[in-house]
């Protein structure tokens, strides 16, 4: 299953980089919107677009909170773990990091079709990930910044943050199965939706054991962006 023997990195500062740099996603959040309403989105207008998950300034507000994410787990994370970003993962891909994601992208489509399946029997067929109820498109801008923020920021500063930070730091002290689980379940329980939890679990614990298998994180990257390009596509297509 394994073949890159991990390495031990600091738990408690990797972690602790984890919770920071996620409040710093969260800060840069509040001030990007904060900066928004100041400057003429108040009112009925901002009442609106609070309420619709893909106008123009929340995916503006989203894809600065990931860039921030990124930006700190980037410039931290080879200072804590004492390794460059390419000893950690970041790196071009190989031949066996193609396979290793392909092997993801599959499972994560049996993921999705247990899903549905699910969904079915629970009568939850509408249902779709919190916070994306009321989304609808009103601008071409709007559609290019939900697939952007869905299908290059999210992959790239979310797997940086669960599978390189914490999973990286669990499985320098877990065996791989325990770490990947706990990783998996905490990226679940961080996207609130009861419902949807065993697949976003189930993502979480595949792009863990694709990350251990190969030891590249482009190659989870590949994997989370295919599982959100599909939804998203619908979502743009249909939500206007």
């Amino acid at each position: 299953m394994e073949t890159i023997a991990p390495r031990p990195v600091p738990l408690w500062r990797s972690l602790g980089l984890a919770v920071t740099a996620s409040v710093a996603a969260v800060a840069a959040a509040v001030a990007a919107g904060i900066v928004w309403f100041a400057a003429g989105g108040g009112g009925a207008r901002a009442t609106a677009a609070l309420k619709n998950p893909g106008s123009d300034p929340l995916q503006t507000v989203t894809f600065i909170a990931y860039a921030v994410m990124a930006a700190v787990l980037l410039w931290r994370w080879p200072r804590i773990a004492h390794r460059t970003l390419h000893e950690l993962g970041l790196r071009a891909l190989r031949r066996a990091d193609f396979v290793a994601a392909g092997t993801g992208i599959a499972a994560v489509v049996a993921l999705r079709v247990l899903t549905g399946l699910a969904l079915s029997f629970t009568h939850n067929t509408h249902h779709v990930q919190t916070g994306f109820q009321h989304f609808r498109i009103t601008d071409p801008y709007g559609a290019v910044a939900t697939a952007v923020s869905a299908v290059i920021a999210a992959p790239f500063a979310e797997e940086l943050l669960f599978r390189g930070v914490i999973f990286s730091a669990l499985r320098a002290r877990l065996p791989l199965l325990v770490a990947a689980l706990l990783s998996a379940l905490l990226f679940g329980l961080v996207h609130d939706d009861a419902v949807l939890f065993p697949a976003l679990a189930g993502l979480g614990f595949v792009n863990a054991l694709v990350y251990a298998r190969c030891g590249n994180l482009y190659a989870a990257m590949i994997v989370h962006a295919a599982n959100n390009a599909l939804p998203i596509a619908f979502l743009i297509a249909y939500g206007s």
